[in-house]
This record gives structure tokens, C-alpha cells and sequence, in this order.
């Protein structure tokens, strides 16, 4: 179930820092504010599908004049530009935030970094993968899911004296090698890398 409110004062909110000038600027001026939300259920489905509805919402918002879009989970702006309402009427809606949909699970970029949790045996293992304004390529992201779900263990095995570190991170950099960082788990030291440049899936 799905609501919609609208007001005609200034969002008062707390927001984080916005770092995008022109967005801070038009949010300083703004005269309303326009917000969607929705009512879970029980057996809610996964959140991208679910965003879908609020995000074809939103397009025609942004069609009507919006200057920027937030997004309090994530506690993200985005400026409205001309490529916002294609965005939000992608199956990637969640792109305009720049956050992506993944088989890693929600991607969100740090520059030209994408960043995320993924659950393994092993416990949450972060992923920090480069890529593009669309995210990494979907070739990277299946190597890098078969790495945290069936290689870890091979992968922890070339470490001296393996039985004394747990992966904790997946790193996938500009040249496309994929590393796997490992933690001591006595000490909490994070210093040891394992990489392969072509893993076969």
C-alpha cells in the first residue's frame, strides 16, 4: 500500500550534507516538497521491485518541476537532470541515487567506486568494485559473487598459516583483478591480499 503527501512548506527534515552545489543551492530556495512512501505488508517483496511503483511516481514529479530527489535510507540526494526521469523509469530506478541492483545486492557508488555488503558463510563480506555511472560490468559481478560464494576457502589457503584469517573484504580494481583481503581474527589486523586477474567461473 502505497501514500502520497504533499506540502506546500520548505522540507523540514533533517538531511545530510549535500555536497552537489547547485542541488544545495536549489534546496536553500525551495518552496515544497512532494514524498512518497509505502505501508509494508506481510510476504513484502524484494526491494527493488517494490521501489518500482514509487519510482514511476517520481519521474512524473520530476516532470512536473522538481529540483532534486532524496533518499532517506540511504540518505541520498540527486539533482533532477535531463537523464532522472529515464533513470527512474528504468529497471534500475534506484540509479538516479546512484545505486544499483545487483546478484551482490544493492551497489552504491563512492565516485567511481560501488560499494556493498554480501552475506557468505563466512559472515557480511564488504564488496568495493569499480565501475562506471551504471555500475561494474555484469561479467566482474558474476565473478566476483562465484568468488564469495564457492572460492573463499581456496583463495584463504594460500595465506601462511590460514586457519588464523577470515575474508572481509572482495575488491575488484580498474584493471579488473579481483582480491580478496582477509582479516586476522586474534588481532582485527587487515593486511593480507590474495588476487587473481582471470578467475574462471
Amino acid at each position: 500500500m502505497f501514500s502520497v503527501e504533499c506540502s506546500g512548506q520548505r522540507y523540514a527534515e533533517p538531511v545530510t550534507e549535500i555536497e552537489d552545489t547547485a542541488v544545495s543551492d536549489a534546496y536553500e530556495r525551495h518552496r515544497g516538497w512532494l514524498k512518497f512512501a509505502w505501508v509494508e505488508q506481510p510476504n513484502t517483496p524484494e526491494f527493488g521491485p517494490l521501489f518500482t511503483p514509487i519510482a514511476r511516481l517520481a519521474a512524473a514529479a520530476c516532470a512536473g518541476g522538481a529540483i532534486a530527489l532524496y533518499q532517506p535510507y540511504w540518505e541520498r540526494f540527486a539533482p533532477v537532470t535531463e537523464d532522472t526521469i529515464h533513470d527512474l523509469s528504468s529497471d534500475q530506478p534506484l540509479r538516479a541515487f546512484g545505486i544499483v541492483h545487483s546478484n551482490l545486492g544493492c551497489l552504491v557508488r563512492d565516485d567511481t567506486r560501488w560499494k556493498s555488503l554480501f552475506p557468505t558463510r563466512w559472515g557480511p563480506i564488504e564488496v568495493d568494485a569499480y565501475g562506471g555511472p551504471h555500475g561494474p560490468a555484469v561479467v566482474a559481478m558474476d565473478r566476483m559473487r562465484e568468488i564469495a560464494e564457492h572460492r573463499l576457502r581456496g583463495f584463504r589457503a594460500r595465506l601462511l598459516v590460514s586457519l588464523m584469517y577470515r575474508p572481509c573484504r572482495i575488491v575488484l580494481d580498474a584493471e579488473g583483478e579481483i582480491s580478496v583481503e582477509f582479516r586476522n581474527w586474534l588481532t582485527g589486523t587487515r593486511s593480507h591480499f590474495v588476487s587473481e586477474r582471470n578467475v574462471a567461473i
